[in-house]
């Protein structure tokens, strides 16, 4: 699913869920790109501790990281997002603001030219 379809299952949500984990071999998510997605459409998150997702979810902050093999930690997440939804509202707008304003796309071209231009001088 992609483009406008994509946006409109992000905005039915209440929540966004993917606890994936680190398969035997080592196999691992990198980054977790739809968590930020998620996060630009105000969602709050619920990521596995696992790879680069710590990275895209700042827990307590924009979702909340839980240990992807734990069934119950994981379902405390959601039910905790879907039941206090003042918490979840925060975390929705604080994961959007974070997107906004700091990983779009042009603010990281502007720190990118920023930063080549302050190496020409």
């Amino acid at each position: 699913t992609e483009g406008p379809e994509l946006l409109k299952l992000y905005r039915l949500c209440d929540c966004f869920l993917m606890s994936a984990r680190e398969l035997p071999g080592g196999d691992v998510e990198t980054f977790g790109i739809v968590f930020l997605e998620a996060n630009a459409c105000g969602k709050p998150v619920v990521a596995g501790r696992s790879g680069g997702m710590v990275e895209a979810v700042l827990d307590g902050q924009t979702g909340l990281v839980v240990d992807p093999d734990d069934v119950g930690g994981i379902a405390a997440a959601v039910t905790t997002l879907l039941t206090d939804r003042a918490f979840a509202d925060g975390l929705g707008r604080a994961g959007r603001s974070r997107v906004e304003q700091s990983l779009s796309w042009d603010v990281r071209v502007r720190q990118i030219r920023s930063e080549l231009l302050s190496r020409e001088g």
